[in-house]
């Protein structure tokens, strides 16, 4: 830190002060955008690992669709943290989202990522994470399909029979 500040008191005895303010400008335009990149890659990673934790997933997994938008890296790095952790609704809501992005990198991101063999939600929360992930990136057919097969698991559970009313409502 004491030599941060050195170099900048001899940058400033050197060079005149519209310089150094040009300097600085081109700094903040220049790594401004890694910058602001590398905090929301932190805090899409962040979502996930509290999703996978069970804290208010509907909510947080529309902020991660949210944050990700459509930059297909930033959907890319949520399907791969969401196979990390072992979210496989959550990742297949990603890729739907990045293959609408694009289909390429969703492809190449795919091949890459091999959910589990075998994986399936154990709890209906998982699942409801799963669909809503699908409703928030718009593929309301996928999202029709997984509650099917969720309430084929869990006939009973309230919030996959309201899921099934909002899909209802909205496919006909």
């Amino acid at each position: 830190m004491v030599a941060i500040l050195r170099l900048i008191q001899s940058l400033g005895e050197g060079l005149p002060l519209p310089i150094l303010a040009a300097l600085a400008a081109t700094l903040v335009i220049w790594l401004g955008p890694a910058w602001w990149n590398s905090l929301r890659t932190r805090e899409i990673r962040g979502l996930v690992r509290r999703i996978g934790r069970g804290e208010s997933v509907p909510a947080l997994t529309a902020r991660a669709f949210r944050i990700a938008g459509s930059r297909p890296d930033r959907l890319a790095l949520l399907a791969a943290e969401a196979n990390r952790r072992g979210l496989q609704p959550l990742r297949e809501a990603a890729f739907a989202a990045l293959t609408e992005v694009d289909p390429a990198r969703a492809a190449s991101e795919r091949v890459g990522q091999a959910p589990p063999k075998g994986a399936q939600e154990a709890h209906p929360l998982a699942a409801v994470v799963a669909i809503e992930g699908l409703i928030a990136a718009g593929a309301w057919e996928a999202a029709g399909a997984r509650l099917a097969s969720a309430r084929a698991r869990f006939p009973d559970d309230p919030e996959l029979a309201a899921l099934a009313d909002r899909i209802r409502s909205r496919t006909g």
